[in-house]
């Protein structure tokens, strides 16, 4: 049976405000893998992944929130999207690349002043701000603090339909790994 309307989402997609040069552009920082099967209905578009061997396949493939000893990535689709199913792969944006990102998977309960490091709240798929006392690597610093995009563009943002929560934050791609000086 047909449906129509508008399908509503948790939070919006992830944008990227800089930096994108096409998913094709060898110059272009992103890498396409398959989700890995137990992330495929909960990897949405903005949370951080990290790419790990499955061993029952021995090939790489994305899973939720970082793993240590990788570089992290933000998704660009979700992982149930009918694209990225039928293809069998997802693209990331890699925390290396020269990015600016815009994403509604973060802390909440943070405060994201411009300029603030970004960091990885372990395996939720969510940043947090600030440099972390278990020595986490910055993945990036604040270039816009949270905003509401269902605000109807009253604070001079676009206005977005279609989630519940339009709470996001941008920040640029940088890479500081763990035990380096975060201040």
């Amino acid at each position: 049976m047909p449906t129509y309307g508008i399908e509503m989402r948790a939070k919006p997609i992830l944008t990227v405000l800089r930096g994108a040069q096409g998913l094709n552009s060898p110059s272009t920082l992103t890498k396409g893998l398959p989700v890995n099967a137990d992330a495929v209905a909960t990897l949405k578009s903005g949370m951080v992944v990290s790419a790990a061997i499955n061993g029952s396949t021995s090939q790489e493939e994305w899973v939720i929130g970082w793993t240590a000893g990788t570089i992290p990535y933000l998704a660009l689709q979700d992982g149930d999207h009918f694209d990225v199913v039928s293809a069998n792969s997802l693209v990331g944006y890699s925390c290396l690349g020269d990015f600016v990102l815009q994403t509604g998977y973060f802390k909440s309960a943070d405060s994201y002043p411009i300029d603030t490091p970004v960091t990885l709240d372990g395996t939720t798929g969510s940043i947090k701000a600030g440099a972390d006392a278990n020595d986490l690597p910055i993945i990036g610093y604040i270039t816009e603090s949270a905003h509401d995009l269902l605000d109807g563009g009253a604070t001079g943002y676009p206005s977005v339909s279609g989630v519940t929560s339009g709470s996001v934050v941008a920040f640029q791609t940088a890479w500081v790994t763990a035990g380096a000086n975060h201040s």
